[in-house]
């Protein structure tokens, strides 16, 4: 091969070397074009979805505030266009219907017309007082009593207010001495038995005094400006030292309270928070109320917010609880004889929060849950047996068609929205939502326990937040005596005098029949009836 060649050959080779090179170079920089094209779509992915979260909790919080401020609060829903998803679901749930189970939104429709309500001013109740007036007869009848005879009179009635005061109650004992002994002892009959031995209040002021605080939400110096207003000077201190030592004579009406709830068929528990006075700032405490069967509300109190504190409220209790799904309450079932039973308003509550980013399918949940609601206020007023009849045949399809249609749809949705964390709970919570379908004593939901913290929310609204850890405990245990009687309609003044008259020598062990569930039973034996009618502070506040 000649010079030339070679020198070709080798220019050739030279060429493809940086054809190739150049090649090389450019893929490796289009692969890091790529890499960092791919790097960017992953962050924009990244970002859009967090700020697709962001606009979900930005939407959900302007419809809240929304409704705060200008809508109801309630979580009723107007469905009369129904999606087309949930008309499909109501069709499938024909074949289960009977005459005794509407579709939803068919209690107003179906619901007999109720009687009008009467026109015209009530009748005024009897037992008030009566005060008579007569007017006085005309002159013209005055002056020709023979002109004129009596045929009648015209009689009308006005609701007057007498303003409450306190009564001076002054106890006189006769002295007696031996007339030939002069240095003989001196007899005397004994005092009255008070609530606070040596104390200035009797059982009806103390009994204000609770009622105004605990059940009418009156803080101790706003009561003590009331008391101003009649001229007697009680200061807030001394109020306070009075509900002390009331609290420390009824505590064992609660505590028989709390061990009487152990024998129950159900439990049903929830909470809020309470601010507690400190040096520096206020710290941050919980009321727990518990139901037991209608029997007994009873609230707790307690520094922290957990699983160890939660565990303690039942005690020894096995049976049914239902609360809500916080993961406090997972403490309590641990031990495997007592059934969870779950919210259905809670889990309606979350279909409601995603009403404004996907109306479709929360109004696709919510018509079914309401479906169960009305069978349940429909039937609310028969016998346990024939509950568990009805929600057989009727509740049944309709809990398994939501809980189908809920596991179907869970998958197709974003995660952390609305929707999802509705869907997700209920999910989670199928076997606890459904254990009320298999025994008709149990309740769908917890709203009687949120209706109990209400007052307590109230409260803190006045008085802003508890003086002391004790002021805790003192409130729990009136609260609980006030709630129980409400519970059992008894007039709450009158229930904690007799309760304050008696508890000084009634004896511990019977504890249990001065609550408010046995006290109709109790207040008609003879013994508590003769000892409230010889007690001097109950016919003067009886007056």
């Amino acid at each position: 091969m000649s010079t030339k060649s070679k020198q070709a050959t080798h220019e050739t080779e030279n060429k493809s070397d940086d054809s190739l090179q150049a090649i090389y170079e450019k893929l490796d920089r289009l692969t890091s074009q790529n890499k960092n094209l791919l790097n960017r779509l992953d962050k924009a992915v990244h970002e859009r979805d967090e700020y697709r979260k962001l606009y979900e909790l930005v939407h959900m919080e302007l419809d809240r505030l929304r409704r705060h401020v200008f809508g109801k609060r309630s979580e009723r829903v107007a469905s009369e266009q129904l999606p087309l998803e949930f008309l499909k679901i109501a069709e499938s749930l024909k074949a289960f219907e009977s005459e005794d189970a509407p579709l939803p939104n068919s209690r107003r429709r179906n619901k007999k017309k109720k009687k009008a309500k009467p026109h015209g001013r009530k009748a005024l109740p009897e037992h008030l007082p009566l005060e008579r007036i007569e007017v006085p007869v005309p002159l013209e009848v005055l002056n020709n009593p023979d002109m004129y005879r009596k045929i009648g009179e015209d009689v009308s009635e006005t609701l007057e207010w007498r303003a409450a005061s306190m009564v001076r109650v002054q106890i006189v004992r006769p002295k007696y001495s031996f007339k030939n002994d002069s240095k003989a002892m001196v007899l005397a009959p004994p005092l009255p038995t008070k609530p606070i031995e040596k104390g200035l209040a009797g059982p009806g002021l103390l009994a204000q005094v609770i009622v105004s605080k605990y059940a009418d939400c009156l803080p101790l110096n706003r009561l003590e400006k009331i008391f101003s207003r009649q001229k007697v000077d009680v200061s807030r201190s001394t109020m306070c030292g009075w509900i002390e030592k009331c609290c420390n004579l009824a505590a064992m009406v609660v505590e028989a309270m709390k061990t009487d709830s152990l024998n129950a068929h159900c439990i049903s528990t929830d909470a809020t928070g309470v601010n507690v006075q400190a040096p520096e700032k206020c710290i941050r405490a919980h009321f727990f109320v518990t139901i037991a069967d209608r029997d007994h509300v009873v609230y707790h109190y307690t520094r922290h917010h957990n699983g160890d504190f939660v565990k303690q409220i039942p005690g020894n209790f096995k049976g049914y609880i239902l609360a809500d799904a916080h993961t406090v309450y997972d403490q309590l079932f641990i031990c495997e004889e007592r059934i969870e039973c779950a919210c259905w308003s809670h889990a309606r509550r979350y279909f409601h929060e995603a009403l404004s980013t996907d109306p479709s399918r929360a109004m696709t949940a919510i018509p079914l849950i309401r479906k169960l609601f009305d069978i349940e206020h429909e039937h609310k007023d028969r016998p346990p047996d024939e509950k568990l009849h009805v929600r057989n045949r009727d509740s049944k399809p309709v809990a398994n068609a939501f809980f189908d249609w809920c596991r179907l749809n869970e998958p197709l949705v974003i995660d952390n929205t609305p929707i999802q964390k509705a869907l997700t709970y209920a999910v989670n919570q199928e076997q606890p939502l459904r254990t009320y379908l298999s025994d008709g004593r149990l309740e769908m939901h917890n709203n009687f326990s949120e209706l109990q913290l209400r007052h307590q929310a109230v409260g803190r609204k006045n008085w802003l937040f508890l003086g002391s850890e004790d002021g805790g405990q003192w409130n729990c245990v009136f609260t609980s005596l006030i709630a129980s009687a409400r519970l059992h309609d008894i007039e709450p003044w009158t229930y904690l005098r007799d309760l304050l008259i008696l508890l000084p020598n009634w004896p511990k062990e019977r504890a249990l029949e001065l609550s408010p569930k046995y006290w109709f039973q109790t207040i008609q034996t003879d013994e508590v009836t003769t000892l409230l009618q010889h007690n001097p502070f109950w016919k003067i506040s009886s007056r």
